[in-house]
């Protein structure tokens, strides 16, 4: 089952029923956000129902298959719907309230983000500035490092992404 809060995206439930048609659906909105995601499991509505809501959409994969889970996401993305934030159901994050996992969740979302805007500036660095300008030199071979650690503090993130727009 796939768990799935369309948020502002609500007037596309068609889409995101056509792409996953052959799993089955269940759909909630903000009336559920004081729920533990064990009873949103129960309760949601398994009819295309408008459900709508305030945050951004959320995919919660319930007895999905990990393997299968890589295409899910890119027939989602090309159809053009949103899949930065999603989740997998644990053992932990059953107990959690829809509004505490969404919240984390969103977190993770806008840390990858900031990684991913570090990674389109080492990307994109000019080589000509890199052997001209030491210090700018310096700073991309260190953004480069930076990116390479699995795991990155945000407070360092955003003051490579704060010394990265400084050199424009």
């Amino acid at each position: 089952m796939i768990l799935i809060y369309p948020g502002k995206d609500g007037n596309r439930l068609d889409e995101y029923q056509k792409v996953l048609q052959d799993y089955e659906l269940a759909f909630f909105g903000d009336e559920l956000e004081e729920k533990t995601m064990a009873d949103i499991i129960a309760q949601a509505s398994k009819d295309n129902q408008r459900f709508e809501g305030k945050r951004e959409p959320f995919l919660f994969f319930v007895k999905e298959d990990p393997k299968k889970l890589g295409s899910l996401m890119t027939a989602l993305e090309q159809q053009g719907l949103d899949t930065t934030r999603t989740a997998i159901l644990t053992d932990t994050n059953k107990d959690w309230k829809f509004k505490d996992l969404y919240k984390e969740i969103n977190r993770e979302a806008e840390y990858f983000k900031k990684r991913e805007v570090l990674a389109n500036v080492v990307s994109s660095a000019d080589p000509d500035r890199i052997m001209k300008d030491e210090q700018y030199g310096k700073l991309m071979l260190t953004f480069y490092e930076m990116l390479k650690a699995p795991q990155l503090e945000e407070e360092i993130l955003d003051m490579a992404l704060q010394a990265a727009a400084s050199l424009k």
